[in-house]
């Protein structure tokens, strides 16, 4: 019997799991603006910092990917006087809005350049990108944050 884990078995049974039984997601790209040297542009945004300037020139963004992934979202807990906001579920304390997506092994990587995702009919902003680093499987995560409107 060997010291280490069967990680290729591990990562062949998750991606039938989640082809079986995962959730549709769509990541969506915007449009990348190009704008005069000199202007300066919020990092979180990717936009200018003077709401005055236009962009020079705009290339459309590319089409959406959409591929299959583990959802992990915070379940309110109803409570007698209505949701309990600070209760913390099988997946730990997620905040309220929030999602995580668990991308298996072998994505597009061009999800890395989205901006946006999708998950049924709710949209989310994308906050980072994580991988697990376990063994050489490199799942991917996705934090993410509910659009209001």
């Amino acid at each position: 019997m060997s010291d280490f884990p069967d990680l290729s078995g591990f990562a062949d049974a998750q991606q039938r799991l989640v082809e079986g039984l995962g959730t549709s997601v769509t990541f969506r790209f915007v449009d990348v603006n190009t704008y005069a040297s000199g202007v300066y542009i919020d990092p979180q945004t990717g936009l200018p910092l003077d709401p005055t300037v236009t962009a020079s020139a705009s290339s459309p963004a590319s089409a959406s990917i959409i591929l299959k992934a583990t959802v992990i979202r915070r379940t309110p807990q109803l409570t007698s006087d209505g949701l309990n906001d600070g209760d913390a579920g099988v997946a730990g304390i997620i905040p309220a809005g929030k999602a995580w997506l668990r991308i298996p092994a072998g994505h597009d990587p061009n999800i890395l350049f989205a901006k946006y995702v999708d998950i049924g009919d709710e949209s989310f902003l994308i906050e980072r990108f994580v991988y697990d680093g376990i063994g050489l499987i490199d799942r991917l995560y996705v934090e993410c944050e509910f659009l209001t409107g």
